[in-house]
């Protein structure tokens, strides 16, 4: 019946001669036009077809919605050379929207050709095809991918030639000079298991680092990571490292950091904030730590190491993964090797958003400084 939205919404059944037919209808005080028509149909006792629709119910929708059912069943009559009342007509969906058949009526008979594009299943042409109107529907090869410019002249020219091969399709990737490069490096070389987050860094699950283990939600790094460092032997938990972006950091995972120290394994952990000054994945927003609001002016900015060494924990390193990869390397082995707490922000602006950075941060301190020398000009302060 096509109840779903992929589906088709329009169906026959027909007998090749009239046959007896009986019905239970509902005792609903205010039936739909399908209801009313059908009991004066069925009145008849005989019927050769039955249409049904879904998506759209023709419930309240006063004397239109009956007019309608009877210009389906008419035009279904007409197909199967019968009589209209020997069709019995069946709508469900949703109530009291019905089609501007006599808008959409109009407007056929007012051109030579009406022919309906719409993506997926021919929903509205298979409807305007039932209430009687002369519509074309696009072929069925179109049915699947996007209706592009290209692909519309073709249907409007009829064109049933073979569209060509589309281009084969690139596997996203890290940006060529993303700085999380370096951390993934590091991570496989050093066999870590890797509890990761959502963000563009997630791209480092896919060749060539394959470096990420799990991510399973938003801000879910740090406790994923803390579950597998308790749960799993000691030679494997100590190699657990859970990675998180800057962004997702102060969105959703400081209550994480808050459980690493409340409730730190024997093994302690290791927690890698990828700080690249931006919400790099979703639009280069900013964001708590980058220090200035949606419209890049200056506010309050949340320091992530400053977070990490106030709530206690022991060992907090700030470096910059792609000016100093060795140094990374040792400094995560180190980490690895103890049995502490340990945070490290491997910071470096996103290349595709460094010059916009330092531009925001150049008009920020202009503004700034242009606010501390006005109150240096106020009266009390002369």
């Amino acid at each position: 019946m096509g109840l779903k939205p992929a589906a088709r919404d329009l169906a026959l059944f027909t007998s090749d001669v009239d046959a007896a037919a009986a019905a239970l209808f509902t005792r609903n005080h205010f039936p739909g036009a399908p209801i009313i028509l059908g009991r004066e149909t069925i009145k008849g006792g005989v019927l050769r077809a039955i249409v049904a629709n879904s998506r759209c119910s023709n419930v309240a929708t006063g004397s239109d919605g009956l007019a309608n059912a009877r210009r389906m069943a008419a035009a279904c009559a007409a197909e199967l050379q019968t009589s209209a009342d020997r069709v019995l007509v069946s709508s469900t969906g949703v109530i009291g929207v019905p089609l501007p058949i006599e808008k959409i009526a109009a407007f056929v008979r007012s051109v030579d050709r009406c022919v309906v594009i719409e993506e997926g299943d021919p929903v509205l042409a298979d409807a305007l095809r039932a209430a009687g109107l002369q519509v074309e529907a696009k072929p069925e090869s179109f049915r699947f991918g996007e209706l592009n410019v290209e692909r519309v002249r073709r249907i409007l020219a009829r064109d049933a030639s073979p569209e060509p091969e589309p281009t084969p399709g690139k596997p996203p990737q890290l940006c060529e000079a993303c700085p999380y490069h370096p951390v993934y490096g590091t991570l496989r070389k050093l066999d870590c298991i890797v509890a990761g987050d959502i963000g563009c860094y997630t791209l480092g699950v896919l060749p060539p680092y394959q470096g990420m283990d799990t991510c399973v939600a938003m801000g879910a790094s740090l406790g994923v990571g803390l579950g597998l460092r308790h749960a799993l032997p000691e030679k494997d938990a100590r190699r657990v490292v859970s990675i998180i972006g800057d962004s997702t950091f102060v969105h959703t995972g400081l209550n994480g950091l808050v459980e690493m120290i409340y409730n730190p394994p024997a093994t302690g952990h290791v927690l890698v904030v990828l700080d690249n000054g931006t919400t790099a994945m979703t639009g280069q927003q900013e964001h708590p730590g980058t220090g200035r609001t949606l419209g890049h002016d200056p506010t309050g900015k949340v320091s992530i190491e400053g977070i990490a060494r106030a709530l206690g924990v022991p060992n907090v390193d700030v470096i910059d993964p792609m000016a100093d990869a060795a140094g990374f390397e040792r400094l995560l082995l180190d980490r690895l090797e103890r049995r502490e707490l340990s945070v490290i922000v491997a910071r470096r602006p996103c290349v595709l958003a460094a010059a916009d950075i330092r531009r925001h941060e150049k008009a920020a301190a202009e503004k700034l400084a242009a606010a501390s020398c006005a109150a240096c000009a106020e009266p009390e302060n002369v």
